[in-house]
């Protein structure tokens, strides 16, 4: 998986950010945290926005979180 320009997450500190299409949720395009999981919607990390785990967010918009249910954009 490719890191997206060595960004450090803004949750954990690490630098495995990758940019993702959610299969499950209408091909939303997503930015995934490979360490803490720690997801956000749109192209780039909002520091605005809240810090919400892949497994939360999943289960809020009502599906299963599960990494073979997505796909890492280039």
């Amino acid at each position: 998986m490719s890191q997206i320009n060595n960004t450090k997450c803004p949750a954990c500190g690490q630098g495995g950010l990758i940019l993702v299409r959610l299969l499950e949720f209408d091909s939303k395009i997503c930015v995934l945290c490979r360490e803490c999981e720690a997801i956000w919607e749109g192209t780039f990390p909002s520091p605005v926005q809240p810090i919400i785990r892949f497994e939360t967010y999943a289960a809020s918009h009502g599906f299963e979180a599960d990494w073979h249910r997505i796909e890492e954009l280039i």
